[in-house]
């Protein structure tokens, strides 16, 4: 009787330690697996949610640094524009590089990060050709400006020439044809400086097209008059 409760206890303390044993090996497996998703998430999700963020801020960034020289007016604009775009975009690749340093190990994701890598490929040209073309176009602006700056002297200084002839004493009784003909091109040299002018403040292709047209009819009329 005694062994047979010996042998029970015995034996209830082994079904007790093998239920233990099972429920630490389950509870060990249990936590290696926590572990191995807790550093999965460390070396993977949290970096890739923060570049990503990092990313898509800076891209936000470079995009508003372009619409911003696009309205940009002056030279000295755009320059300090490009240099906070090339900041940006250095911030972005740094990002970039880590985000697919994270994900190389998960196909899907380094999937997605490569599609977001042509995006960006593509971005970046496009870019630096507005940047440079808007450089451009404020450079011949600035140009056509200042030939218009020395047209207008010029014109200036012909109607003077032509105002101080009409004004000549009895000139217009004299030399009526000479009188005539000099009124005509101080008024058709007025005529032409204020198209000129209209042409370049011009944003339209149909209306520059034509102002340009009616600057040659002009033009060949003055030519005219000086044979």
């Amino acid at each position: 009787m005694k062994l047979t409760v010996k042998l029970r206890v015995v034996g209830g303390f082994s079904i007790i330690t093998l239920l233990l044993l099972f429920i630490g090996l389950t509870a060990y497996t249990q936590l290696s697996s926590i572990s191995e998703s807790t550093a999965e998430v460390n070396t993977i999700s949290i970096p890739a949610l923060e570049n990503s963020a990092l990313m898509k801020s800076e891209f936000v960034l470079m995009s508003k640094s372009s619409l911003q020289a696009f309205n940009a007016q002056e030279q000295s604009q755009i320059t300090a524009l490009r240099q906070q775009f090339n900041t940006e975009q250095q911030a972005y690749q740094t990002a970039a590089s880590q985000l697919n340093t994270a994900v190389q190990q998960q196909q899907t994701l380094a999937g997605a990060a490569q599609q977001v890598n042509l995006a960006y490929d593509a971005f970046i040209p496009l870019s630096n050709q507005l940047f440079e073309q808007l450089e451009q176009n404020l450079r011949s602006q600035n140009e056509i400006d200042d030939k218009l700056s020395e047209l207008e002297m010029t014109a200036d200084d012909m109607a003077a020439l032509l105002l101080d002839f009409t004004d000549i004493s009895n000139v217009r009784n004299r030399f009526p044809q000479a009188y005539q003909a000099a009124t005509q091109m101080e008024t058709g040299i007025n005529s032409l400086l204020s198209v000129v002018v209209d042409l370049n403040r011009t944003t339209n292709d149909s209306t520059a097209t034509t102002i340009s047209n009616d600057i040659a009819f002009r033009l060949q009329d003055l030519a005219t008059q000086l044979a």
